[in-house]
Parts: structure tokens; sequence; C-alpha cells
């Protein structure tokens, strides 16, 4: 289904093609059209030409879209199993969506989509860290500490006195 701003865009450059070719009968230069239009030279010769030979008809756009791999109700059902987990996985919507419709998206920016869609981020980070071990922060911490300190004492030059 095509958004408002498709079908905009549609009418668009069908009104374009359309103007192109009215002004070329009205009388005006290729260059003044493709100015005027902010379109290039060949386009208006381009549509000149359809409209000479096929009329009026040539103007509409023909492309409707590719046809998606999931049908709405697939996909209606793919946001609902993603919704009732709390979290998940890519290799878990990756293995739902082939294991129950054995389709297999080739970008990964389709199941990103999928997780946006769902009101999920692939890219939020857990609140606390699962592989934190407490001992080895303490000692980290303590050697920061002290290397500090010896910068401190490295680069401290003494009283100075003008």
């Amino acid at each position: 289904m095509k958004s408002d701003i498709d079908i905009l865009i549609d009418s668009s450059l069908e009104i374009k093609r359309a103007l192109a070719v009215k002004m070329c009968l009205v009388g005006y230069s290729t260059s003044e059209i493709s100015k005027l239009l902010n379109v290039s030279v060949a386009f208006v010769k381009k549509w000149r030409a359809l409209y000479n030979k096929k009329g009026a008809v040539c103007f509409p756009v023909c492309y409707k879209g590719r046809i998606g791999l999931l049908t709405n109700e697939q996909m209606q059902n793919t946001l609902e199993y993603v919704k009732s987990k709390s979290s998940i996985s890519l290799l878990d919507i990756i293995s739902y969506i082939r294991d129950t419709y054995d389709i297999e998206f080739k970008s990964k920016q389709s199941y990103y989509d999928i997780m946006s869609n769902a009101g999920m981020s692939w890219k939020k980070s857990e609140k606390i860290n699962p592989k934190k071990d407490e001992a080895k922060v303490i000692l980290k911490k303590e050697e920061l500490k002290k290397n500090s300190m010896k910068e401190k004492k490295k680069y401290n030059p003494g009283n100075w006195s003008f």
C-alpha cells in the first residue's frame, strides 16, 4: 500500500511530465522547460517523444512497488510474537520467521525494521553488565588511582615564585 508521500511523488512526476509536454506544445524551448521544472533536457525530450507516439497514456507512473515477502497477516503475527517477549535476539526473530513462514530476508535491516515496528531496539544496552565482576572492578579502580597519583607526582614541579 502506498503512503501519502509516495502518492504525492508519483503525482508530481506525472505533473512534471504533462507540463513538460504542454509547454513544448505551447512553444517553450526544451532548455527553458528544463530550467523552469528543474528537470534535464533529456527528460523533456523523452516525454515529448513518448507523448507524440502514445498520447496522454504515457504519463502515469507504472511502477507499483515490490510485493513484500511477508503478507500483512504474517507481519502482524510476527510483530505480536516479538512484542510478547520481554527481550529477544536477532537470531530468535530470524529463526521464528524461517521456521514459521519458510522465509529468510537477504538483509538484516528487514529484521531490524520488525524490531523497530514492535517498539524494541536492537541498540539498547543492558542496565547492568551481566559479565561484571566486582573484584576485577575494584582492582582496576585501585590501579587507576595508583597510576594517577604517580602522574601527579611526576608532573608536580614544586613551588614556583616570581
